[in-house]
């Protein structure tokens, strides 16, 4: 399945309905209080690792970000190296790729971790689909987070898809991101409106997070699906 770029949480320059979230995370770092090791909780789709993408442009790339309305300039030269994964100062790694990882390859990244940052500037390792990292992956990272760099924060983020360690989450302070019904709605409009999407799904379908509505929503126009045909003949499409 192909979906359009703006799937991808490191293509969104824009973050909808978490702004209060956004707020209380920039506080904490920006009176020294953001602790080493954060987990961010919550149903895939509900913007989570977008929320922590704008939170570190707020800090790498203040002149292109605007704080009030979360946003950040597609002029942004951060983005790009964001995106090509070469921004020094910001090392993302997803669970889905490290599913059959080799202790070699989390013992590299212990060494890449260790070593200074540019101008002694904070880094920050994002572990993305934190539940998905195999058992060999997160004893290995569990080592990192209870050894921390000075200028190393780790920010896990938990789309709770299966059971997490609990010696993973006794480790970390825990931030729960839950929508209630009418922010989820007012996300799925402003998304909508914003990529101006056509709509096959009921915005009003209380299990779908805004990110799995518009997913799901594509793939019944990609597969040609008729919602009134039976359930078989959907599935088989």
């Amino acid at each position: 399945m192909n979906f359009p770029s703006f799937f991808n949480p490191k293509n969104s320059l824009n973050l909808y309905g978490l702004k209060k979230n956004f707020d209380f995370l920039c506080n904490l770092y920006k009176n020294k209080k953001l602790p080493k090791t954060l987990l961010i909780s919550g149903n895939k789709g509900t913007g989570k690792s977008t929320l922590i993408n704008h939170f570190l442009f707020s800090i790498f790339d203040k002149e292109n970000y605007n704080d009030e309305i979360c946003s950040l300039s597609p002029s942004s030269n951060l983005h790009k190296q964001f995106n090509n994964d070469i921004f020094p100062n910001i090392i993302y790694l997803n669970g889905e790729d490290f599913k059959s990882v080799k202790i070699d390859d989390i013992r590299k990244l212990k060494s890449t971790i260790l070593k200074s940052t540019i101008f002694n500037q904070n880094r920050f390792i994002i572990l993305d689909d934190i539940e998905l990292f195999n058992i060999n992956s997160l004893n290995a990272l569990l080592k990192l987070i209870e050894e921390p760099n000075d200028n190393n924060f780790n920010i896990l983020i938990n789309n709770n898809t299966k059971l997490l360690m609990k010696t993973i989450i006794s480790r970390c302070l825990e931030i729960k991101i839950i929508l209630n019904e009418d922010q989820r709605i007012n996300i799925i409009d402003e998304l909508v409106n914003f990529h101006n999407i056509e709509l096959a799904l009921c915005k009003k379908n209380p299990y779908l997070s805004p990110g799995q509505f518009i997913k799901f929503n594509h793939i019944i126009f990609e597969n040609r699906i008729n919602l009134s045909n039976n359930f078989i003949k959907n599935l088989s499409l």
